[in-house]
């Protein structure tokens, strides 16, 4: 079940509530007007994320993003991918909670050819061009590059790679790739699409979560990788089907 503009920011509010940081959705009206384009959640047991977007929204997703902490290298990088790609689908990721919060992270959607968008990345990104032999042995086994994420990690630019693959926990799903300037970063991380609640390895009350501030019971994706505990994702707004061509 999707949901309205209006809806989505009452589920925010019941969410900052859960997670005790009213404080932090406060005065986010340029949040808001995103979310009514595109609008997904993720859930951990600590913080949730807030991921918004649209096509030709690069200036205000950046903007908001280095707003939000994100750092400049970052941003100016992300700019200049969507430049490479006009019309595609662009989003950006918002942590909330308490402690220590991820950077933002700024998406493009690619769905393109690998090198056509790794020659793009690369250009773009010479911090991390020195591992190119590296990142293309990574991503030799895909044909496309669905999409790409900007972020940082420390004092480094963070680049994310994501790609569709054939068996991911037996079905088709993503995997993505972390690179900063000082190599790939040793574990990957890897996402499973429309699972039903009870298919999901996350604590009990993060179900709960799920099920009494959204009112469903599937989710549009989860996350994991060994050292990390499951991440649950909701699309609430523009819900935008996998393109499973793209592999």
């Amino acid at each position: 079940m999707s949901a309205t503009h209006a809806s989505v920011d009452d589920e925010l509010r019941a969410l900052a509530a859960f997670y005790c940081v009213q404080d932090q959705l406060a005065e986010n009206v340029e949040l808001s007007r995103l979310a009514a384009t595109y609008c997904e959640v993720a859930l951990t047991a600590g913080i949730f994320e807030v991921i918004v977007g649209g096509a030709h929204e690069e200036r205000a997703l950046a903007a908001l993003a280095t707003k939000r902490g994100l750092s400049p290298r970052a941003a100016e990088i992300f700019l200049k991918l969507a430049k490479a790609h006009p019309g595609v689908m662009l989003g950006a990721k918002f942590a909330f909670g308490r402690g220590l919060l991820p950077e933002p992270t700024l998406y493009v959607r690619t769905k393109a050819p690998r090198d056509q968008v790794l020659d793009v990345v690369l250009a773009a990104c010479p911090e991390i061009a020195r591992f190119e032999q590296e990142v293309r042995a990574q991503l030799a086994d895909v044909n496309c590059l669905y999409g790409i994420g900007m972020s940082a990690l420390g004092e480094h630019v963070l680049l994310k790679t994501y790609t569709l693959h054939e068996n991911v926990l037996g079905r088709v799903g993503f995997r993505s790739l972390r690179v900063t300037p000082e190599g790939i970063l040793p574990e990957s991380r890897e996402y499973v699409p429309g699972a039903s609640l009870a298919d999901v390895p996350a604590q009990a009350f993060l179900r709960n979560i799920v099920r009494e501030v959204f009112g469903v019971d599937r989710v549009s994706h989860w996350a994991f990788s060994p050292s990390r505990e499951p991440k649950l994702y909701v699309e609430r707004v523009g819900a935008i089907a996998t393109d499973l061509s793209c592999q």
